[in-house]
């Protein structure tokens, strides 16, 4: 998953709309939305992906839902995931791209590499579209691996910081993933997470390291 970084220093008058125009990667998710908002509300321009292009009326109500009716500030273009075409027009005449999408099965997947394979090679597909727009991706995954069976909140943390360094090595920031329950079900005992999360915080305390919850991506 990449996010180049957006301009820190802009100036935006109320309803000027910026020159720069912004790739969200799945609109109509929950993500993606509140990505769309922010973005709208700094002034930028938006191009976001849907897989198909019915779905832009059912966007354009949930963002009037969120307080915004961008108008043509909003653009819309068909490009599912899973296949190659339709990214190159996704991201043609962008400044940046935001991917927060990523495919989820229809049914309880049977292991974690029915949800890593599709998203890794969802995201390798969006970022060779934006490495050949000449972009430079600025965050990447760390992922705690937290699903896994028996899992102690200890080599969840270790994933995890792993996965900062890596970055770091790279000058990257890092997007650190934890399921949102345990390795079978959703809702399930995520106690080991929520302490792995406490290892984390206590190996990086806040000015040390900048924390940005989802609502802040944009």
């Amino acid at each position: 998953v990449c996010y180049p970084q957006l301009s820190s220093e802009r100036t935006t008058r109320e309803g000027n709309v910026s020159d720069e125009l912004v790739l969200v990667t799945g609109g109509s998710g929950f993500i993606g939305a509140h990505c769309i908002l922010r973005l709208l509300a700094a002034g930028y321009r938006v191009r976001t992906t849907v897989r198909s292009l019915e779905r832009e009326a059912g966007v354009r109500a949930q963002l009037k839902v969120g307080g915004a009716e961008p108008g043509d500030a909003l653009s819309f273009v068909a490009a599912d995931l899973l296949s190659d075409e339709g990214w190159p027009e996704a991201v043609a005449g962008c400044r940046h791209v935001l991917h927060v999408a990523s495919p989820f099965p229809q049914q309880q997947p049977r292991n974690e590499f029915e949800l890593i394979v599709p998203a890794r090679q969802c995201a390798l597909r969006v970022l060779r579209a934006a490495r050949d727009l000449g972009l430079t991706p600025v965050m990447w995954n760390a992922m705690g691996f937290d699903w896994r069976a028996n899992t102690t909140a200890g080599q969840i943390a270790a994933h995890l910081e792993r996965g900062i360094a890596r970055n770091q090595r790279g000058g990257r920031g890092s997007n650190l993933l934890l399921h949102d329950g345990g390795h079978l079900a959703m809702g399930a005992d995520r106690s080991q997470s929520v302490e792995a999360t406490r290892l984390i915080l206590e190996r990086y305390p806040p000015g040390k390291i900048h924390y940005a919850t989802v609502d802040a991506w944009a």
